[in-house]
């Protein structure tokens, strides 16, 4: 099922929601969700990694993700789960 990611950035001059910079950041959070960019793979969504993470942390009572910083997509990261 996954987490729906919602942001609320506030604007600094004065403090309102800033809806046009929550709209985008969403918008890109959800293209970076998509399997292409999220996993170091390619082959894994969000959605998919979080499932694969949650039976991980069920089954062994922990998990362990690393960030890879990658110039191989347009977003500079991207997730890999390692076998701990």
């Amino acid at each position: 099922m996954g987490f729906a990611f919602r942001n609320r950035a506030r604007r600094s001059d004065t403090n309102d929601i800033d809806r046009d910079d929550n709209r985008l950041i969403e918008e890109r959070f959800k293209e970076f969700s998509k399997p292409k960019y999220f996993t170091v793979t390619g082959r894994m969504s969000r959605k998919a990694f979080e499932q694969v993470v949650a039976e991980t942390w069920l089954r062994d009572g922990e998990y362990l993700v690393r960030i890879v910083s990658t110039p191989k997509t347009e977003h500079g990261i991207a997730l890999e789960l390692l076998d701990v």
